[in-house]
C-alpha cells in the first residue's frame, strides 16, 4: 500500500510542511493548515524562508539534536514531544514537530495534536527536560505512518480520514464537470454490539473482516471501500454517470450480505442497513454528501433489518427537525420546563376520587403541545428517560402529599415506570431516595409497570418487585391483557393492582357473552389474590356500568375526567370535598 504524501494531504490533517534551507531557516511547502494563521500568522507573510527556532523557541534544542539524524529520517521519524502555543482567542493549542527525509529534501513537519490532560502534562514536561527522546515507541517507519493514518488495522481497508480526502477530491471534480456525480453508500451492521457480546471479541473481529471482503468482491473500478466505525462501512463512487448502476450494485450488496457467514464451523446470519446518497447541485461542501448518506442509513434502521434507503431531500429536513427536537428536549429537562398532568382515578361504586395517574406533558414554545408518543421515544434514544421518570415521580409525590394534607383524604398517585428505568440496577434505592426527599408515606405512591416489561424476564421482575414492595409502595401491572402468560405471572408477582388493557374493555362490550365472562374471570382471579382491578380508557356510561357489573373496582377515562394540570386537579378535589361535606 504505497501512497505519496503530499503537502496538501498533510495540511488536510493539520500538518504544516517545511523544507530545510539552512541550519535554522526553512521554507514553507505547499498548502498550510488552518491553525497556523490563528497561532503564528507571521509565517504566512510570503517570506522565502523563516528562522523557525525564533518563531517557535521550543524547536531550538530539537533542531540541534536532530542535525545528525536527518540523513536517516527516511527510515525513522524523530519527534520532539508536545509543546503549547496560544491562539489569538487565548486558547491553548498543542503542537509536535517531526523530521522526514524525502529524496534529497529534508522536511520538518509541525502538527496540531490532541491529547488527554495527563498526556499533555507528561509529554510537555518530558519535552522540557529532554528536548528529544529517541525512545523506540516514538520512532516509526514512514510507510507505517501512512498506513496508521489512512488505513484500518483490522480489515486493511482505508479509514474515514482517507475516505474524506478522496470524497473532497471527487466533489471538486464533479462540481467542475456538471455531467458527473459522486455517490456514497453507508453500510451499518445491525445489532453489532449484541453480536460481539455473543460471539466474543476474536470471532466478532473475524466477522468484520469477512464482512469487508464480501463487499470488496463486488466493487467496480475507481470505487473506495472504507471502514468508518466499529460496525460501519462506506463505499464511495467518486464519479458516477449512471446512478441506476449504483443503485443496482447497492441492492446486490444488500442481497449477498444476507447469506450466512461461516467461521469455526459455525454459521452466523447478520443483516445490514444501508443509506445511499448522490451529490446535488445545492451541496456546498463534500461533507454534505456524507451527511445525507448517513441520514439515509439512519432512516433505514427505523424500517427494520436489511433495508436500503435512497436519500431524498425531505429526509434532511426531518433530521434537522429531529436534531432540534433533541436539543430542545435536553434544555426542557435541564430547565424543568416539562409539566405534569393528573388524571383522576375514581371508585366505580360512588365515583369518588381515590387517586391520580401522573402524565408528563411538554408544551414547546414554538411547536406547541408535543404528544408524549412523539417525545418520549426521543428521550429514550438520547438517554433522558430515567431523568424524566425520576423528576416526574418526585414532583408527583410532592403534589399528592400536599393534597392529602389539605383534603385529609387517603390519595394515591400512580407513576409509570418505563422499561428503561425498570432496567436500572439500583431502582429500589432510587425510589427510596424519592420517598425520603418528598417525605411521603410509601403507600401513597403506586408504581405502574407495563405487562410486557414484567413478562420479558419474569424471574428478575419478581425480585425487583419484591424489593420495591419492601419499601411499602403499591405495585400495579398496566395494560393487563389476560393472556395465559399474564395470568400465570399474576400469581407469581407481588401486586396490589392490575389495570385492564383496552382490549379487555372491548371484550366486555362484545355482544357474545363468553367475552364478558372471560373478563369477569380475570377480575375474579385478581380478587382471590387480593389484587384490586382498575380500568382505563372509559369513554361512556355503558362501559362504566359493564365494569361495575363484573366487579371492577376503579376506573379512569375521558368520560370521567381527562388529565388535568395541577391547579385544575386541586379544584376538582376541593369540589368533591365540598360535596361530601354538604351531604354529611
Amino acid at each position: 500500500m504505497s501512497h505519496p504524501i503530499t503537502s496538501e494531504l498533510l495540511a488536510a490533517l493539520g500538518i504544516a510542511t517545511y523544507e530545510k534551507v539552512t541550519d535554522r531557516n526553512f521554507k514553507s511547502v505547499g498548502q498550510m493548515p488552518a491553525w497556523l494563521a490563528d497561532v503564528k500568522p507571521e509565517l504566512l507573510n510570503g517570506q522565502p524562508s523563516t528562522c523557525l527556532s525564533e518563531v517557535f523557541p521550543f524547536l531550538e534544542y530539537f533542531l540541534t539534536d536532530v542535525e545528525t539524524q536527518w540523513p536517516h529520517a527516511a527510515q525513522q521519524i524523530a519527534k520532539s514531544g508536545l509543546w503549547s502555543e496560544q491562539t489569538q482567542a487565548g486558547e491553548t493549542l498543542y503542537l509536535e514537530a517531526s523530521i522526514l527525509a524525502v529524496g534529497t529534501k529534508q522536511l520538518l513537519l509541525i502538527a496540531a495534536q490532541e491529547a488527554s490532560a495527563n498526556e499533555k502534562g507528561a509529554l510537555i514536561q518530558k519535552a522540557r527536560e529532554n528536548s528529544l527522546s529517541y525512545s523506540s515507541d516514538r520512532r516509526q517507519n514512514s510507510q507505517e505512518l501512512v498506513n496508521s493514518t489512512f488505513y484500518d488495522a483490522l480489515t486493511g481497508l482505508p479509514n474515514q480520514t482517507y475516505l474524506s480526502l478522496q470524497l473532497t477530491q471527487a466533489f471538486e471534480i464533479c462540481r467542475q464537470d456538471k455531467a458527473g456525480q459522486s455517490a456514497i453508500l453507508m453500510i451499518s451492521i445491525d445489532q453489532f454490539n449484541l453480536l460481539a457480546s455473543s460471539l466474543g471479541h476474536v470471532a466478532s473481529e473475524q466477522l468484520l473482516v469477512q464482512f469487508a471482503w464480501r463487499i470488496k468482491e463486488y466493487l467496480i473500478p475507481e470505487t473506495v471501500l472504507a471502514r468508518c466505525d466499529s460496525n460501519e462501512f462506506a463505499l464511495l463512487f467518486p464519479y458516477v454517470v449512471s446512478f441506476e448502476q449504483v443503485t443496482h450494485l447497492s441492492n446486490r450488496i444488500l442481497t449477498v450480505l444476507k447469506s450466512p457467514f461461516t467461521f469455526n464451523n459455525q454459521e452466523v446470519v447478520i443483516s445490514a442497513n444501508m443509506g445511499l446518497a448522490r451529490s446535488r447541485e445545492e451541496y456546498k461542501q463534500a461533507q454534505d454528501l456524507w451527511r445525507d448518506a448517513h441520514t439515509a442509513m439512519e432512516q433505514a434502521k427505523t424500517l427494520g433489518g436489511a433495508q436500503l434507503v435512497i436519500f431524498e431531500p425531505f429526509m434532511h429536513h426531518q433530521a434537522v427537525r429531529q436534531f432540534q427536537l433533541e436539543n430542545d428536549l435536553y434544555q426542557a429537562v435541564g430547565d424543568q420546563d416539562l409539566q405534569i398532568h393528573y388524571q383522576p382515578i375514581l371508585t366505580i361504586k360512588g365515583e369518588v376520587i381515590e387517586g391520580f395517574e401522573a402524565f408528563v406533558r411538554w408544551f414547546h414554545p414554538q411547536r406547541g403541545s408535543i404528544a408524549p408518543l412523539k417525545f418520549l421515544p426521543v428521550a429514550e434514544s438520547i438517554g433522558l428517560m430515567s431523568a424524566i421518570d425520576l423528576w416526574l415521580m418526585r414532583e408527583a409525590c410532592f403534589r399528592i402529599q400536599q393534597w392529602c394534607k389539605v383534603t385529609h383524604a387517603f390519595l394515591t398517585v400512580s407513576v409509570n415506570v418505563s422499561a428503561v428505568q425498570f432496567k436500572q440496577p439500583h431502582l429500589a434505592q432510587q425510589i427510596s431516595q424519592v420517598l425520603k426527599e418528598t417525605n411521603i408515606k410509601p403507600q401513597h405512591l403506586q408504581l405502574e409497570f407495563h405487562e410486557q416489561v414484567l413478562l420479558k424476564h419474569l424471574t428478575r421482575s419478581r425480585l425487583v418487585l419484591e424489593q420495591l414492595r419492601a419499601l411499602g409502595v403499591q405495585l400495579c401491572v398496566d395494560d393487563f391483557s389476560g393472556s395465559y402468560a399474564a395470568m400465570n405471572a399474576l400469581q407469581q408477582l407481588p401486586l396490589n393492582t392490575l389495570k385492564l388493557a383496552p382490549s379487555c374493555l372491548t371484550s366486555l362490550m362484545h355482544s357474545q357473552p363468553q367475552y364478558q365472562t372471560a373478563v369477569g374471570l380475570i377480575i375474579q382471579l385478581a380478587h382471590e389474590l387480593k389484587i384490586k382491578v382498575s380500568a382505563k380508557g372509559v369513554e361512556n356510561n355503558q362501559q362504566l356500568q359493564a365494569l361495575a357489573k363484573v366487579g371492577c373496582n376503579d376506573a379512569q377515562g375521558y368520560f370521567l375526567a381527562g388529565p388535568l394540570n395541577g391547579t385544575r386537579a386541586a379544584q376538582l378535589l376541593s369540589q368533591q370535598q365540598q360535596f361530601t361535606n354538604n351531604t354529611t
